[in-house]
């Protein structure tokens, strides 16, 4: 999907979505697998895609009908091969968090999105939070109803700028290793070329 001098794999058991001005902030923020991590905002599901992308697993993303249904191929595809997309679809909150359950804890790491329409308890996340370190996949929680206390290893919050490309602002909230920064994110793509993902430290405001 993007270029390795841009968004590298770091090493075996943690992914790292960004190289950052070390001038500027000195650190490379990563997302460790056998983890889950939470998102919120309106650009949740495009930071889900391009982190399911750089997994380069099957991807399971699960969720109730009305939260998946308006999951478009055409626009996923820009960020992620859909072909190894599996959608698995819930019909009530304990099957959501059942299937994630039973999803982190097999065997193969996947990457597992699961799309919450209210908060995780801390019960509930540290349910997840145990599945995902039994199977080494990578847990990315798209927290649609507020956030609250959990067993996450990271927070993000993701939103939406406006510019001619398309463009996202990440901000990571919480960290248990000390992550923390926000970072202005531009995907650049064309029909002849390789996407590519441009980041950078956000200015402060």
């Amino acid at each position: 999907m993007g270029r390795a001098d841009l968004h590298p794999l770091c090493a075996a058991g943690t992914l790292s979505l960004a190289q950052l001005d070390t001038l500027a902030m000195g650190d490379r923020i990563q997302l460790r697998k056998g983890r889950i991590h939470e998102v919120s905002g309106a650009g949740a599901d495009i930071f889900a895609a391009i982190a399911a992308a750089e997994h380069d697993q099957s991807v399971l993303w699960i969720g109730l009908y009305r939260d998946i249904v308006s999951l478009c191929p055409t626009g996923l595809q820009a960020y992620l091969g859909v072909e190894t997309v599996i959608l698995v679809e819930a019909v009530s909150r304990g099957e959501l968090l059942w299937a994630a359950d039973q999803a982190l804890r097999a065997e193969g790491g996947f990457c597992v999105i699961l799309e919450m329409p209210d908060m995780l308890s801390l019960k509930e996340s540290r349910r997840l939070q145990l599945a995902a370190e039994q199977g080494g996949g990578l847990g990315l929680i798209l927290l649609r109803g507020g956030v609250s206390t959990s067993a996450a290893q990271t927070r993000w919050e993701c939103a939406p700028l406006h510019a001619e490309m398309p463009t996202w602002e990440w901000t990571c909230v919480k960290g248990k290793n000390g992550e923390s920064g926000a970072w202005r994110v531009t995907c650049q793509g064309g029909q002849n070329a390789k996407d590519t993902l441009h980041m950078a430290p956000a200015t402060p405001p």
